[in-house]
This record gives structure tokens, sequence and C-alpha cells, in this order.
């Protein structure tokens, strides 16, 4: 619950008094100075302040998003565990699983956590350890850490992913190696060696200062001679002689070469012609004596025939129809009655039998070979005993059949490798826990794996794996882990807190554009354009813890790492209250003026920080020597704003044993001044403490 009583506020520091005074307490007849009662008050409100602001309400302890209680033993109640746990993950850290499947689109990772990931889509081109850290889904981080030992980074911006950086890595020196940076070229920058020659033939080598200067003294200090003058430069006259003579030449070169061309394709044409025409002709007789030949024999007269000429019918051939001549005659007289009769052979080849699938030819080897296949009723039997013999191995390991593979007393369970079903005798070794008389189910997959799985008599499961040197792996057995049941984890979520206090992707809930005193679910939200948010900047993050519809608390957290507070009570929020920081002030030494020095060596003469939107003012010095006086002046952000800041001290005491008092003020330009002293004028010897503070604007 918040507290109640009202903060009695005091913020005027004051003076602490000195430590004897502290130490020795009011004595009779004293007069404490009024700084030292505002010192008192100062401090009493500034411890109860933080005490309300640092302290946790005993409301608070064991609850989800409160604070832990340890039970008896010191331990942290796992019930309070899993608060812890599901608050963690309420901020995006982690998820269903911290082992990315083989080959996930990185591209899609955008929940924040720590993820290991082998052969990633979209990776740097290694396996590794990533962390992302996201805004939503289309604005995140990945950097990435891959087992090669580099380490990368890209950013996806509106949805947008960037190419992976590469970091460059530091030696064992602490310098960042050659061979991790760039080389340089004419477009990009990069590293280059220096070469100090000015005779060097390296094109990816960099000229030094020196070897740039030595090549500029070496050419302005190298004078020629005449002769090597005349022999290297040409003189405009001589250069306009060189050029006109091979003007000259150039031409006559081009005439002679175009009147040769001329000739002689007058040449060859007038020889082309001739030979043309000297080939007709020729061609032209020679077809005219071919026709006439065939003409004549053309008109041959057909009433010869059995003449004997040249134009009689010819003999009969294999081919051509024709008279039979006598000796063909002779031939025909001469066969055989029946001559061209068919007469079966004895035997014959089996080659010239064509095989088909009603008759087919079998060799010997073929047929030992069917005489020796199994009878059908043979194979019966063989294939009988076989079962049998199978049948019975498999009961032997507990398949099919009662478990009857029961393991001795005191049985290291290390050593129990086969595939098989067992149960486990009594006190058996490296089981896990109490699992007399239970059953066992071994699997060896493969030559060097294997794993083991126990169900103990009221349901519990317990696997392990591993790759041992019991089955030939160089590895070990791994832990027992219990399986969880139904049951068991109906149970556990039952027992855990149903409200969703973030997306289900575990990012916060947008609340962009809604009145924050309408909020009053308990979770984690951010947005901006919100109504009676506590600051203008755009974004806000907010937590939301309700204890009733009317009490509850947020805290609101901007872009400008600045933290508020309000609290509801009734149904009604209060106003938004601004965290202070916790971090030391950074102090600053002002510049003393007018010969005003230190007090003494081991006290500031004048400091100054600011914290919030509070300057503060602390110091000792010494050597005023007159009212109205400037010893400092503070540069712009540390000056008053609209008014200065008029205050007083105490200083060195009168003759009579009291404080005089020092007015001080601190103008809009920053000017700190000793307005005047009671008493009168000071003597450069008094002591002038200054600690005070006053609101800047921001």
């Amino acid at each position: 619950m918040p507290f109640i009583k009202e903060l009695p506020e005091w913020k005027y520091p004051g003076s602490k008094p000195p430590q004897t005074k502290l130490d020795e307490g009011w004595q009779p007849n004293d007069r404490p100075p009024s700084d030292w009662f505002n010192w008192l008050f100062n401090t009493i409100y500034l411890a109860l302040l933080e005490l309300q602001e640092e302290a946790i309400n005993i409301d608070q302890q064991g609850e989800a998003n409160g604070v832990a209680t340890l039970d008896a033993t010191g331990d942290l109640p796992l019930s309070q565990a899993d608060n812890v746990l599901n608050w963690v993950k309420g901020f995006g850290m982690g998820g269903a699983s911290e082992n990315l499947p083989s080959g996930t689109d990185l591209n899609t990772q955008t929940t924040n956590g720590f993820y290991y990931c082998s052969s990633p889509v979209n990776g740097p081109g290694t396996n590794g350890h990533m962390l992302v850290m996201a805004l939503s889904g289309t604005y995140s981080t990945q950097f990435y850490i891959g087992i090669n030992g580099n380490m990368y980074m890209r950013i996806n911006n509106n949805g947008v992913w960037g190419a992976w950086v590469t970091f460059a890595k530091y030696d064992n020196n602490g310098k960042i190696a050659v061979a991790n940076l760039p080389d340089a070229t004419t477009s990009v920058k990069g590293i280059a060696q220096l070469n100090d020659a000015i005779d060097s033939t390296s094109v990816v080598q960099a000229a030094t200062a020196n070897a740039v200067k030595k090549a500029l003294d070496t050419a302005k200090a190298y004078t020629y001679s005449k002769a090597e003058a005349d022999g290297r430069f040409e003189t405009p006259g001589g250069a306009q002689t060189k050029a006109s003579a091979a003007e000259t030449n150039a031409k006559s070169y081009a005439n002679a070469v175009a009147s040769t061309a001329e000739t002689n394709a007058k040449n060859h044409g007038n020889a082309v012609a001739s030979t043309a025409e000297t080939n007709a002709k020729n061609y032209a007789d020679s077809v005219a004596d071919t026709a006439e030949t065939n003409a004549k024999n053309a008109s041959a007269p057909i009433g010869h025939i059995g003449a004997g000429g040249s134009t009689a019918h010819p003999d009969a051939t294999t081919t051509k129809s024709g008279f039979m001549n006598p000796a063909a005659v002779s031939k025909l007289n001469g066969i055989a009655a029946y001559a061209n009769n068919y007469v079966h052979p004895a035997t014959h080849p089996a080659s010239i039998i064509t095989e088909d699938a009603t008759k087919r030819f079998v060799s010997d080897i073929e047929k030992n070979t069917w005489n020796a296949k199994e009878t059908p009723g043979g194979a019966q039997t063989k294939a009988d005993a076989a079962y049998s013999a199978a049948l019975a191995w498999a009961r032997g390991h507990g398949l099919g059949d009662s478990p009857n593979n029961i393991l001795p007393t005191s049985q290291d369970l290390n050593k129990v490798i086969e595939s098989g079903f067992y149960r486990i005798g009594a006190t058996p070794v490296n089981s896990p826990g109490s699992t007399e008389w239970c059953q066992m189910i071994v699997a060896r997959g493969g030559a060097d794996t294997i794993s083991q799985m126990i169900i103990n008599s009221v349901g519990n499961v317990f696997v392990r794996s591993g790759n041992p040197p019991e089955v030939g792996g160089p590895g070990t057995w791994k832990a027992w882990q219990e399986v969880e049941t139904v049951a068991g984890a109906t149970a556990k979520v039952n027992a855990t807190q149903v409200a969703k206090l973030t997306m289900d992707s575990g990012l916060s809930i947008d609340c962009s554009g809604q009145d924050l005193n309408k909020l009053i679910t308990s979770g984690f939200y951010y947005g901006n354009s919100m109504l009676n948010a506590p600051a203008t900047t755009s974004y806000h993050r907010v937590w939301v813890m309700m204890g009733s519809s009317t009490t509850g608390m947020q805290l609101a957290a901007t872009n400008a790492n600045t933290m508020y507070i309000r609290n509801m009570t009734g149904g009604v929020w209060n106003a938004w209250s601004k965290f202070g920081s916790a971090d030391a002030l950074d102090w600053k030494n002002a510049t003393l003026q007018n010969g005003v020095i230190p007090y003494s060596s081991g006290l500031p003469g004048l400091q100054y920080a600011k914290r919030d939107g509070i300057v503060y003012l602390r110091g000792a010095v010494k050597n005023i020597g007159q009212n109205e006086i400037t010893i400092a002046t503070l540069p712009t952000g540390y000056r008053p704003s609209g008014v200065s800041h008029v205050f007083a001290m105490p200083t060195s005491l009168d003759g009579s044993g009291f404080a005089r008092f020092a007015r001080w003020s601190v103008s809009t330009l920053g000017i700190v001044e000793m307005y005047s002293m009671s008493g009168g004028v000071p003597s450069t010897g008094f002591w002038f403490p200054i600690n005070t503070c006053y609101p800047v604007d921001e």
C-alpha cells in the first residue's frame, strides 16, 4: 500500500553543525544559529523522502512485480521464481525457446532476447549467438557473435534490414590487425603501405611525403647541357620543316598507289572478258555435236531384230529381259528333276530356333539351380523356425510379453546398453532417484548414441541420452530429465497469472492517443500523443500497477531518460511527480575574483553543480575585505531564472562569541556577490561558508 502520512517538506539545506557539536549536543545557555535547525529539518526531510521513494512496502513482498521473500532455508520459493520469470518475460526477454531451429530466417526474428542460431537464413554466414533489441516488429537491432570469433551487427529500419556490419577485432596488443582493415583505393578510404623510394615501380604502395619531396628536389636540381637539349627537344623551325616533308611524302605515296591500282584494274578486266568469250564458244560447239549424235541414234530402224548388230535386242540378264544365248539354254537343260525341293537335315543347331513364352531352351546350370531350390514345405518349416527364434529374442528383451528382463540388484544403469524393455531391480546405480522395481526402455539408435526412459510406479517419466564410452562414444551420459505430465503442466498453468501484461509477442501494448487517466489495466504500455501524460515528449513507456479498480499506480519513462510516478486513490489520479537522479553531482570549480581565495587547502573555494533543474553551490572563502564584492561569475545554465537568488550564511564570530551573518546574492547574470555583513565591514581573515541551492529553467 502507498504511504499515507504527508511528507514534512523542508527544502532549505541550512548549515551542518561542526562535528564537536554533533558529538556533545546542546549545552545550557547555547544559542544555536537557525541554519543548524534548517540543516536538521532538511536532513530529516531528505531521509524520509528517500525512504518513501526507495523502500518497498511489506504488502509487495512475495507479490508479482514486487519484492521476493526467502523461505526458511534462505532460498527463493518456486512460486515467486515463476513470478520473477513472468515479469522478465514481460520485458520481451527470451521466449519459448532460446535455441532457434536450424535454418531460421533471422529477418523474422524481432523478439527481444538471447538466441543460438544454427545455419540461419539471412545470417552473417556462421553459427553463433544473437542478441535482439526490438522497439517493434519494424524497428530493431541484432548483435551477432559468431563461433568464428567475429562480431556482427545490423539494423531493421522501418521493416528494411541493413547489411551485416563486421566489427574489427583487436589483436593481443590491443590494436586492430591490418588484416581486418580494407585496402585503400582511389575511390575508397583504407590502409596502404608507405614507400620512401622515388624510383619504386609499385602501383599499390603510397609514396611518403619524404619521397615526394626528394623527387621534387631532384627534378628542380637537374639541368640539361646544350648537347642534351639538342638531342631531347625540337625547335619550332625544325619541327615545321619535318612536318612539311612528311606531308609531301604522304601525298606522293598516295598518288603512286592510286595510279597503279587504276592500271591493274583495267588489265584484269580485259583479260577476264577475253577468256569468257572463248569459253562460251567452245561450250556451244560441244552441246551442238552431242545433240546431233543423240538424234541419229534415236532414229535407228527397228526392223532388224536378231540381225546381231549394235542396235539388235541384247541377251537376257538377271535384271533385264532379252534373248537366251546358247550357253544359257545348255545350263537350263542340265538341271535335274526336283532339284529345287527342300530336304530337312537329321540335326540342326539350337540357334536357328526362335524362343518365345511357350518354348525355351534350358542349360544344365539353370536346371541344377532349379533342382537346388527349397520346396514349399521345407521353406515353411524354416520360416516357422526363424519366426520362433525372432519371437523368443524379442520376448527376451521384454517385447511383446511381460518384461522378464529383470535387472539384478544394484545394477549400474550406465551399463544397460542393449535396446529393449527392462524391469529395474533394487538399489539401481545412476538412476534418477527412487526408481526401484520400475520399468525402463533402452533405445540404441546408432553406433555410439543411446537413450533411456524410466517410468516409475506413480507415472513419473524420466529420460536421458548421450554418447558415453559404454557405447563407444566420445562423450558422456546427459543428466536425467523428468518429463512434465499433462496434469502437472495444467496445474502450473492454472497457478500462474492469466492476465495479459504485454502483447503475445512480448512487446509492450501500444496505447498511442489514449487518455492515461483511463488506463487502469495492469500491464506494460508504450505510445505517443497520449492525454494526461507527464511530459510533452513524443514517446512514453508506461507501467500500470492496479490494486483495485479505484487504487493503483502509474510509472512513466520518457525518451529523455526521465521518470515520473503518480497514484490513484478513490478513483482519482494525483499529480505526476518527477524522479530525481541518484547519480553523484558533477561539481565544477568557479573562478574566484577580486583577490578572494579558498578559506583553506582542505576546502573548495566555490563549486557549483546542477541536477534536475536545481543548481547547488558549496565552498568556503576568505580575503573579503569589503561589502558588495563580486567573488565569481557562474556560466549560462547555472544562473537563477527571473529574479536573483538571495540567501544568508553565518561567518566568523564577533568578539562576544556571537556569529556574524553575511548576506549573499546570485544575480540572473550569474554574479555571486557578498552584499553585506552584520557587524560592519568584514576582515580579510574572516571565514565565509557558502551552501545554497536554487531552481533554474531548462
